[in-house]
């Protein structure tokens, strides 16, 4: 409103500074003709990217014709919101075609452009390397280079820096809006609701525990990963056979998802039925139905549900990934070769989780405030906020009594707060405007355990010999 255009829709997710150079173009347009130039490039490439697929994969054409009716709340969610999901279908199936027809380096910079655009399909690079490919591989990680060489044209480097420090640890920790939203339709949110405490967002986790939480993250990974990396690497099947599988992996370990990206399980879909797949007649008819369902079963109808019936997305997505790895051919036995990756992978997942911290947020409010908060001030004696929702800024004044309220000898350094030049905070969240509002008590507002920006207001308690 604020620009003067009504009725856009926006959403707030962290992306690379590649997707401000990509989309530079259409950012001179009027914001509803951009949008529908948008729209209708990523349809068109969408749809001639699945009818080659489709060709490729030799599937029939009552299949092929399929495709609307099966992805549709994907393909709505796509297009009023104006996602890079079609884009990336289209970059990623070229690759692919490309990769088969022998001209690796035009697959490599498709499958770099993925990347930049989402980071996400990274999974390639364990793809191209668990099938030894390394010259692929090369191409891969050099057209990445050059994508992000090629953004300092209009993006500047303290962007990406800051991309590179800030919003990817962030976004990557599974992090998102509140910290604890099954809007975030993801394994890993599924599990910090099980086993992280937040006496706000979570007080009743079902058992609280960093430690749990680690290890049964390790352990999930290691499931996911470890069968496909090894079936990957005895070269026995074709990389149209494998890049489904790693597509659903990538989507299982993702810390947030969204409806938009339901489109990769084309991949899937076609893979299924495809001419040369070996799947049974009824374990496809078994796997498209749960695709059905998986890309138009309205997700927020099960947000407030009990915890276990809250993620039947991830549910869904883990039994399409069972049927399609577990295949009527014999898989592999489990020889010494196989349980010592396992174990591999399980130690490497478990260090990367212990090298994080967790400690519970201290919130300066027993009420839960709105999801973004601007600032916060003293106002004839009582704490008022400013927060941001859909109708703009707004403000809200507290039962909280002000007494005292100045930031003097307070201050931000190193995204930490400080106290007559001696720090009293270590966590890694972004942090601002510390006040004192008794002898042993500093106000300030913090994203810690919340999505990049997301501020909310949060307490931290000194001892008064500190004042």
């Amino acid at each position: 409103n604020q620009l003067g255009h009504e009725g856009l829709y926006l959403a707030y997710y962290p992306n690379t500074p590649f997707l401000a150079f990509f989309f530079q173009p259409l950012a001179a347009l009027d914001p509803w003709l951009a949008k529908y130039v948008w729209n209708l490039s990523s349809c068109i490439l969408l749809l001639v990217s699945w009818l080659r697929l489709s060709q490729f994969f030799q599937l029939p054409a009552r299949v092929t014709s399929l495709f609307p009716f099966f992805f549709y709340l994907c393909l709505r969610n796509n297009i009023l919101f104006g996602q890079v999901y079609f884009l990336l279908f289209f970059c990623l199936s070229e690759g692919l075609l490309a990769y088969q027809k022998g001209n690796k380096r035009l697959a490599a910079a498709l499958w770099g452009w993925s990347i930049m655009m989402k980071v996400f399909p990274v999974v390639l690079v364990l793809l191209l390397f668990g099938k030894r490919d390394f010259k692929t591989l090369g191409y891969l990680l050099s057209t990445v280079v050059a994508w992000l060489i090629l953004s300092l044209w209009s993006v500047d480097w303290s962007d990406w820096m800051y991309y590179f420090k800030e919003v990817f640890p962030k976004s990557s920790s599974g992090a998102y809006y509140n910290g604890f939203t099954a809007a975030s339709k993801s394994l890993s949110m599924f599990l910090r609701l099980l086993f992280l405490y937040d006496p706000q967002f979570n007080p009743q986790a079902l058992y609280p525990s960093y430690v749990a939480f680690v290890l049964v993250s390790a352990l999930l990974k290691t499931l996911i990963i470890t069968p496909l990396l090894l079936r990957t690497w005895a070269n026995k099947y074709a990389i149209d056979q494998l890049l489904p599988l790693w597509m659903i992996a990538a989507m299982l370990l993702s810390p947030g998802w969204s409806s938009y990206a339901a489109i990769l399980l084309l991949f899937a879909f076609g893979a299924i039925w495809s001419s040369k797949a070996s799947f049974s007649t009824t374990k496809r008819i078994i796997i498209s139905i749960l695709i059905l369902i998986y890309c138009n079963l309205p997700a927020a109808y099960f947000y407030n549900l009990i915890i276990w019936f809250q993620f039947p997305k991830v549910y869904l997505l883990i039994l399409i990934y069972c049927l399609m790895i577990l295949d009527s051919k014999p898989y592999m036995s489990v020889a010494r070769r196989e349980i010592a990756f396992l174990l591999l992978l399980l130690g490497l997942f478990t260090a990367l989780g212990y090298q994080k911290k967790y400690r519970p947020n201290q919130y300066a409010l027993d009420k839960q405030t709105p999801l973004l908060l601007g600032d916060f001030y003293e106002k004839e004696g009582y704490l008022e906020y400013q927060y941001w929702d859909v109708k703009g800024i707004k403000t809200k004044r507290t039962n909280q009594l002000m007494s005292r309220f100045e930031s003097k000898q307070l201050g931000i350094r190193d995204h930490q707060i400080y106290f007559n030049g001696r720090p009293l905070t270590s966590d890694a969240s972004r942090k601002r405007k510390p006040v004192m509002v008794n002898d042993s008590t500093i106000f300030y507002l913090s994203d810690q355990h919340r999505g990049m920006g997301f501020y909310t207001l949060m307490r931290l308690s000194i001892a008064p010999n500190q004042n």
